[in-house]
């Protein structure tokens, strides 16, 4: 089931196309979930509450991966004191120098070491509780799209609670989909633009462009926690959003949509290291 939006959006509802015979659910294919950080301690914490609440049978298909983003209090060392959930399929890597807002090369980082077809990107301050994370490995997901995700917000500011769109870092997408477009484009990274953000727009505009769909899941929520809960994010730290750091990437990328600066897929332009595994092989 599932009704248009526009031209390249639909509302869909799980199970999605789950009248292709053979069709598995993201169960049976396996999950993995990446998240970038970046001196985020609280929302680490936050993080490891929503996993110790995951049953058993959800945690063994999942991989997570989390990807420090140059902190200065590096991520691994804040993991290590901390009581993980048993079976919990963790991988930490750490990218050696802060290039200053490289989301982009550290979810390429993520999702170049997931080990599963499926892959979901969210920031650090959004998880998926048990409900919905077990309604969402129900879905039947269609190689021909992406999906999205409405929110749900944790905040004591009335002001914040009503916005439920569906947020823009939190995208559920095959790998062969990321290959096909070349990955987030690092020229968005501060150490080449100068700039900040943008390039989670620029990489679903360059899924739409090859032909593939969006689908807003109806029904399961991610949670987002507010920075009245979960402190200050990056931007609030650091300014950007009230600088000309924010405007510079918004130009980017719409010299990019003009085609008057190519999109860029060489990826990993920097040093990076694996730091932490709950497998034992590792």
């Amino acid at each position: 089931m599932s009704h248009i939006i526009n031209r390249n959006t639909i509302h869909v509802f799980i199970p999605h196309l789950s009248e292709k015979m053979g069709q598995q659910t993201l169960f049976e294919q396996k999950l993995t979930i990446v998240h970038p950080f970046y001196n985020d301690e609280t929302r680490l914490i936050k993080q490891v509450e929503a996993w110790s609440e995951y049953e058993t049978h959800i945690k063994k298909a999942i991989q997570f991966i989390l990807v420090d983003d140059g902190s200065q209090n590096p991520l691994h060392k804040q993991i290590e004191k901390i009581e993980l959930p048993p079976d919990l399929n963790l991988d930490v890597y750490r990218i050696d120098e802060d290039l200053k807002w490289n989301t982009p090369g550290a979810l390429n980082l993520g999702i170049e070491k997931a080990t599963t077809d499926w892959i979901l990107i969210m920031d650090s301050d959004c998880l998926l509780d048990n409900s919905n994370l077990r309604w969402i490995m129900k879905l039947r997901p269609d190689l021909g799209f992406m999906y999205r995700f409405n929110r749900q917000r944790i905040t004591n500011l009335e002001s914040l609670k009503g916005h439920e769109r569906f947020l823009g870092c939190t995208i559920l997408f095959s790998k062969a989909t990321f290959l096909d477009v070349g990955g987030f484009d690092e020229d968005f990274t501060g150490k080449w633009s100068g700039g900040y953000g943008f390039f989670d727009n620029e990489f679903v505009q360059s899924v739409l462009e090859k032909g593939y769909m969006q689908g807003v899941l109806q029904g399961p929520k991610v949670t987002e926690y507010m920075e009245d809960i979960v402190g200050p994010n990056v931007q609030q730290r650091t300014g950007v959003r009230a600088s000309t750091h924010h405007r510079i990437n918004k130009i980017l990328w719409g010299e990019k949509k003009k085609g008057k600066i190519p999109r860029v897929t060489k990826r990993l332009r920097f040093e990076w290291e694996k730091v932490f595994s709950t497998k034992e092989d590792s």
